[in-house]
């Protein structure tokens, strides 16, 4: 297989494809929930006994909280002042970073957290949604203010992420948001490379009929087509080729999409 084969998903370091932050699950990590989920449903429970459970003064006890989904329990770490919706974890994440329901975005909000805060990649929240595929929170951060189209230091904007991972859907909600097909990453790909890449053929047909230009080039000079052609995603290369992509258009080193198939030895049209 030719040498970028794969390279839409190989991302620099902490930036796998279908997920951000080095891997780590902003919404599901079973070790920060145990803390906060015990006793929860206790109405009575004397307060300090409540900040004991909670762990109330661990730099990660609102983090944590949110994870748990207990809207009350967050409730209760911010009025009481224990904890700060601005408090960052060790990927300089705030809590809204780990909100997987609209009710927990719209408290955090409302005791003041920014949807505009970055991590340390330069990500806002709305990336990290866009990742775990959380349409109604992703819709609910970009009305509440956070931009559709901010990007990291890589550059991938919350629409590249989404089609990476394959969330159809949500790839749908972020065009009717104003999402941006053209926008590449630092290395020239654009949402519709990542889709072709990964051989996701319902996300391709979406970005395309959302506007996406089918012979868009990467900083080698390689368009959807040939990251179709070079993985074997037949249904993709013939999608993008019904779609009018150019078949014999060239990248840098003189390629074809035709001629990258043709080394690997498979019949794509």
């Amino acid at each position: 297989m030719d040498a970028e084969a794969g390279d839409a998903t190989s991302l620099a370091p902490g930036f796998p494809c279908c997920s951000v932050n080095g891997g780590n699950s902003p919404h599901v990590d079973p070790a920060d929930k145990s803390s906060v989920k015990a006793e929860r449903g206790k109405v009575h429970e004397p307060l300090d006994e409540r900040r004991r459970r909670l762990n109330a003064s661990a730099p990660d006890t609102l983090h944590r909280a949110v994870v748990s989904g207990c809207v009350d329990d967050v409730q209760f770490l911010i009025t009481s002042g224990a904890c700060s919706v601005h408090d960052q974890d060790e990927w300089e994440r705030t809590p809204l970073f780990h909100a997987a329901t609209v009710d927990m975005v719209h408290v955090l909000v409302r005791h003041g957290a920014l949807v505009t805060a970055t991590n340390n990649l330069g990500e806002t929240a709305l990336c990290i949604t866009a990742s775990a595929g959380l349409t109604d929170v992703a819709q609910t951060l970009v009305l509440l203010g956070c931009s559709v189209n901010a990007v990291g230091f890589t550059g991938r904007s919350p629409l590249a992420i989404t089609a990476c991972a394959g969330h159809a859907d949500l790839v749908k909600t972020l065009l009717d948001l104003g999402a941006s097909t053209v926008i590449k990453d630092s290395r020239g790909y654009t949402p519709l490379y990542y889709a072709a890449s990964s051989g996701d053929i319902e996300v391709t047909k979406v970005l395309i009929q959302g506007g996406a230009s089918v012979d868009a080039k990467n900083g080698r000079g390689r368009t959807a087509l040939f990251a179709a052609a070079n993985a074997g995603y037949c249904n993709v290369v013939n999608l993008l080729v019904n779609f009018g992509a150019i078949i014999d258009v060239q990248d840098c080193e003189g390629k074809t999409p035709l001629s990258l198939q043709r080394w690997q030895v498979t019949l794509l049209w």
